[in-house]
């Protein structure tokens, strides 16, 4: 969760960060769960607990839906 945090927050500021958000869901707790519903719920749970990094949250989940694929 720390990393994915630090991502959200880094992503506020550079918009290229699609291979550092595959590296840190590949790496946490993020790869626990066990659907696509789950981990877009875990990534919106960083918004709530964090909104000011709510619009970073959102484009995270845009970058989640291009490389969920390859996760």
């Amino acid at each position: 969760m720390e990393k994915l945090l630090k991502y959200v927050e880094a992503r506020a500021l550079d918009n290229n960060k699609v291979a550092d958000l595959c590296n840190d869901l590949i790496n946490s707790d993020f790869m626990q769960l066990k659907n696509d519903f789950e981990r877009r719920n875990y990534i919106r749970s960083i918004g709530k607990e964090h909104p000011v990094t709510s619009g970073a949250v959102q484009q995270l989940l845009l970058d989640y839906d291009k490389i969920k694929d390859s996760l």
